[in-house]
């Protein structure tokens, strides 16, 4: 699944559609939407996000929140 607007809509929507299943609120899902955005947007259009590897992620994740010394807080939420 390519990294388009339209998909990124859709994975949005299918975290907030397993939150809600999970009996969490809005206000978590406002939360966790941020993070879910700053991540697709991290990727170039052509990516298929669904193909990123485990490394792939956990690389976001260094670059983007260890590496900028980031809170432990924002760093959980990201996860």
């Amino acid at each position: 699944m390519k990294n388009t607007e339209k998909n990124k809509i859709k994975w949005v929507e299918k975290v907030r559609y397993t939150l809600e299943l999970g009996g969490k609120s809005n206000r978590t899902f406002d939360n966790y939407k941020s993070h879910i955005n700053r991540f697709l947007n991290y990727y170039e259009e052509s990516i298929e996000i669904n193909k990123l590897s485990e490394d792939d992620v956990v690389d976001y994740f260094r670059k983007q929140y260890i590496d900028l010394n980031s809170c432990s807080s924002s760093l959980n939420v990201g996860i």
